[in-house]
């Protein structure tokens, strides 16, 4: 025969027996207990998972990119082995849009797009870089590379340029779900540029920092 529990106390003012319904209750659920174990789990809504940021090393992620990126692609490499790094030194914003199609042609759609597209500003808009990630699915992961060249030796209108191209790629971050920006320019500008070589492309401590600057964003970015 099971062993039922003893009758159950509530507190008030004082201690009093519970009522008889109360112990008919209780009697019920302990034979229930008895009948179908004390560890029987209540059916219970499984709450949805978090979502989920992708892995940093994920195979379906392109960087799209110019000498800069060129030049730390080996860098980039040691920390994101898996990466497809799409580097060609002297390019600009207008070809954003074909090789990203060349890359879904190749190996389908990505789940980030690294975007290190603007320090060669001729013919870079807002709109180009718009249109280019338009084409994407929206649950796609995109990253933007912010710009820097050093006004000790370019002209002011370049200097200009890098501010601005890098002020929408911030403002495009703010905007959109999943989008992110690497600060690349700030960390030029608190280093006074001493880590490029020629004003614009880094050497090898600045290449370096620039592989570490991506992945850390990437690492936050949701």
């Amino acid at each position: 025969m099971p062993a039922y529990p003893a009758p159950q106390f509530s507190r008030g003012a004082g201690w009093r027996r519970q009522r008889p319904h109360v112990l008919a209750a209780g009697l019920v659920l302990a034979t229930g207990l008895a009948l179908f174990g004390p560890n029987r789990p209540a059916e219970a809504t499984t709450p949805p998972a978090p979502e989920q940021a992708l892995v940093v090393d994920s195979q379906r992620t392109v960087l799209i990119g110019d000498s800069i990126s060129k030049m730390g692609r080996n860098e980039l490499a040691v920390l994101a082995p898996h990466w497809t790094l799409d580097t060609i030194s002297g390019s600009r914003v207008p070809t954003l849009q074909p090789r990203l199609a060349q890359y879904v042609k190749d190996n389908g759609r990505p789940e980030r797009v690294v975007i290190a597209l603007g320090t060669n500003a001729r013919f870079a808009t807002k709109q180009l870089y718009l249109d280019a990630v338009a084409t994407l699915p929206r649950s796609t992961e995109v990253v933007f590379v912010t710009s820097y060249r050093n006004r000790a030796h370019v002209s002011g209108h370049f200097v200009f340029r890098m501010k601005q191209i890098s002020g929408w790629m911030r403002s495009m971050a703010e905007d959109s779900p999943r989008t992110c920006f690497v600060p690349w320019r700030e960390a030029m500008l608190r280093s006074g540029g001493r880590l490029l070589y020629d004003g614009t492309h880094p050497g090898p401590t600045g290449q370096r920092l620039w592989a570490d600057e991506i992945v850390a964003t990437v690492e936050t970015c949701r």
